[in-house]
């Protein structure tokens, strides 16, 4: 994390020195190469940022069912009306 840190701030230093020195070509800056295209996740940004936010997706995907559950009229329909509608439909 700090290679990072320090790879940005070499990046910032050689960006604000050549706007200084008016002039107008590129810094020659490499950002740090950390293999064939892999994908590095810190462990700690894995545990305290991802898993609470799938927990938080989980809890507000249950609440919202169940949300759902309460607010939705459930009619039983009614058995006399049911058997009247189906001896008409005979």
């Amino acid at each position: 994390m700090l290679r990072e840190r320090g790879a940005l701030l070499a990046l910032l230093c050689a960006a604000a020195l050549a706007h200084v020195d008016g002039s107008h070509h590129r810094a020659d800056f490499q950002w740090p190469k950390h293999g064939e295209g892999d994908i590095i996740l810190d462990t700690n940004i894995r545990d305290w940022v991802l898993f609470p936010i799938f927990a938080i997706m989980i809890c507000f995907t249950i609440l919202r069912e169940y949300a759902n559950k309460l607010w939705t009229p459930s009619s039983k329909p009614d058995i006399k009306v049911f058997k009247e509608t189906q001896a008409l439909k005979k």
